[in-house]
């Protein structure tokens, strides 16, 4: 049964993840540049399960969701986690659980010091402490595209408040590192399209949203940052470039393979079903460039080949 348009709380994530309606990630992966067909395939099978994703999972269940895990680390089920943590025989199993599974000691013991630097911190938790409520579920009707879209906020304020954040662990808090970050997960795109959603359902007219990233590694700092307003604006761009690709998916019923798709982003027309395209492929501008440029420096020449010739029918002449 898919979300009806609103503001959906107590909604579990198993839930959450297998509506139908159109997500931010669904917008991330269209605008990686897979083909539509690759992506309804992945789309239909699920998000995969990585150690990193788990990671964060753990951490924003342990330090946001703080009521949550206590509730429900009652019924553990004995599910390892994918942590490659050495074995031994004082190696103790699992303490609490994240909602569906167990995990080892070590992240346990990481995500807990996490939790207490977050803790420490002057303001870092200050999004996520007004009284309001962990993970709730946003389902809006884009206009633009007829598209049903939906969201999941990590923390709903209470109402009149300003400010919504999601929380994210990192790697490097250092400057270039977080604006590539922003690049690679796109969260510019992400951001668009949560306020888009607040938007929409009524909770604020003017929302800023931020995102709260901690390092994962001693002494597990933080940082709170707030998407630039023109890159948010490339981010609306973006976003509904991808809304627009997802649409004419479903009106058609044609999710084009990878050759299809990119004659279609050359040409414009929308491919019939079947179709696909013998793709012309060549090296990256940059490569093509630096040959140029050995071949102006003689890198490439064969004289060295005729030169030897010559030498060794020199004595014969004489």
């Amino acid at each position: 049964m898919a979300l009806i348009p609103g503001v959906h709380a107590n909604l579990s994530e198993a839930f959450y993840f297998k509506d139908p309606a159109f997500s931010a990630s669904d917008a991330i992966d269209l605008l990686s540049g897979m083909s539509p067909a690759k992506f309804l395939a992945r789309r239909n099978k699920g998000g995969k399960r990585t150690q990193a994703l788990e990671f964060g999972r753990l951490a924003h269940r342990i330090i946001i969701e703080r009521k949550a895990v206590e509730h429900e680390v009652r019924k553990p089920r004995k599910i390892e986690l994918p942590y490659h943590e050495p074995r031994s025989p004082n190696t103790k199993k699992l303490h609490m659980t994240t909602g569906s599974d167990l995990v080892l000691d070590g992240p346990l013991r990481q995500v807990a010091r996490m939790k207490e630097a977050m803790e420490a911190h002057p303001f870092a938790m200050a999004p996520f402490n007004h009284g309001g409520t962990p993970e709730v579920t946003l389902v809006w009707d884009n206009p633009a595209t007829g598209l049903r879209c939906r969201c999941r906020l990590d923390w709903q304020p209470p109402a009149g408040y300003q400010f919504f954040a999601d929380y994210k662990t990192t790697v490097s808090l250092r400057a270039e590192d977080l604006d590539r970050a922003i690049e690679r997960y796109r969260y510019h795109v992400r951001a668009a399209h949560y306020i888009e959603g607040i938007k929409a359902c009524g909770l604020h007219d003017d929302p800023r949203y931020l995102i709260v990233f901690q390092e994962k590694d001693p002494p597990f700092e933080v940082e709170i940052v707030e998407i630039d307003p023109e890159d948010l604006g490339w981010g609306r761009i973006e976003l509904n470039w991808a809304r627009a690709v997802f649409a004419m998916c479903e009106q058609t019923g044609v999710w084009p393979p990878s050759g299809a798709f990119k004659k279609w982003r050359r040409d414009g027309q929308w491919p019939a079903a079947g179709e696909d395209e013998v793709s012309r492929v060549g090296l990256p501008f940059w490569a093509r460039r630096r040959r140029e440029a050995e071949h102006e420096a003689a890198a490439f020449s064969t004289d060295f080949l005729r030169q030897a010739a010559v030498r060794h029918q020199a004595p014969l002449d004489r």
